[in-house]
């Protein structure tokens, strides 16, 4: 799945992974924590996804500075 590409200018392609989720936070929390940027930041680069559309396995756009 590639719901969050093409990615705009500013932002890189990432698939999530399996690492990435965790039991007590949202995974676009854990991304934005690992990529140090907000989850406003994350969720503006994929305007087609919402917080739980966030899954291992589907490509994203991550902000990057």
């Amino acid at each position: 799945k590639n719901r969050g590409c093409p990615c705009e200018r500013g932002t890189k392609p990432y698939r999530i992974q399996a690492s990435d989720v965790r039991h007590d936070e949202a995974v676009v929390v854990a991304l934005a924590k690992k990529f140090n940027t907000s989850v406003a930041s994350i969720m503006e680069a994929n305007p087609n996804m919402r917080p739980g559309d966030f899954q291992v396995g589907i490509e994203v756009c991550i902000p990057y500075h």
